[in-house]
């Protein structure tokens, strides 16, 4: 818009250029994705044919939908740990047997829980230098207590915009919420492929440089991963 003695005398009005949408892809690559969709498929349905076990499943999916579709970047963290509690209670407690309802819930944290899962399907917990973003939260967390992993990071930025207070307000920017988001979503992804006993190919999501199509990578708990 341009002035004159404080008066508007033109306007221009023109669209900003944005990143168009893209849809989130952890797991599928397009080299691969005939294989992959078959094999899922497959999977899915020989895992579902216990309705206890679809039970489990379809919310634990949906929460995955949810988290990449239409949540806002604090929720992108929330949701998908809400998720893997769902996920790893089912593995501990109700398939393995492992612990009671009782002693699951009195006896372990959040964290505890999450780190169970996350440890028996060798997921890397390590904060990557090229998250730039997520390891300058780590190294200022370190300040005042010991160095937590990407899981305790990510599950310290949860409980403060979860219970924050007067004291402890919820202080992250969203590009350190937006990498925090991305770890949590991931290891969801890698969960639910696991739940369902799969273990193929995966597109190389969490590397240093953006993924390329046939970029690929075993999932951790795959032989020769």
């Amino acid at each position: 818009m341009g002035l004159r003695d404080d008066a508007p005398v033109w306007a221009r009005w023109r669209s900003t250029p944005v990143d168009p949408y893209r849809i989130v892809r952890h797991w599928l690559d397009e080299t691969v994705a005939a294989r992959q969709v078959t094999q899922v498929i497959e999977r899915v349905l020989e895992f579902s044919t216990d309705p206890a076990r679809w039970e489990v499943l379809r919310p634990a999916a949906a929460y995955y939908v949810a988290a990449n579709m239409d949540v806002d970047v604090e929720l992108s963290v929330s949701v998908p740990i809400s998720a893997l509690q769902l996920l790893a209670y089912f593995r501990f407690v109700s398939d393995r047997g492992l612990y009671s309802n009782k002693k699951w819930n009195d006896d372990l944290t959040t964290e505890d829980q999450l780190r169970m899962l996350l440890d028996d399907i060798h997921a890397d917990l390590a904060v990557h230098p090229h998250f730039t973003h997520l390891d300058a939260v780590q190294r200022r967390l370190a300040q005042n207590a010991p160095p937590r992993d990407a899981l305790g990071v990510v599950i310290k930025m949860r409980n403060t915009v979860t219970h924050p207070s007067k004291d402890k307000p919820a202080t992250f920017s969203p590009y350190e919420w937006f990498e925090a988001g991305m770890h949590a979503r991931y290891w969801l992804c890698l969960s639910l492929l696991n739940l369902i006993g799969y273990d193929d190919d995966i597109a190389a999501a969490m590397e240093s440089q953006p993924p390329w199509t046939g970029q690929l990578r075993r999932p951790p708990w795959a032989p020769n991963a």
